[in-house]
């Protein structure tokens, strides 16, 4: 929290707000990006997996 709003001032700065949302908004986009990768990387691998799976258990 900032001093403004500790020191009673309900109203931030609209500068201080705009820094900060340009410094979240690429942030949230690289997570975002991230995990999507992790989650289509962990579908793919299980996906894989199963289909192994599937291909040894047919092959038996």
């Amino acid at each position: 929290r900032c001093k403004r709003c500790s020191q009673g001032d309900k109203e931030p700065r609209p500068e201080i707000i705009s820094k900060v949302e340009a410094s979240k908004i690429p942030a949230m986009r690289v997570a975002g990006h991230l995990l999507m990768g992790l989650y289509v990387h962990r579908w793919k691998t299980g996906a894989e997996a199963t289909q192994a799976a599937l291909n040894s258990f047919l092959a038996e």
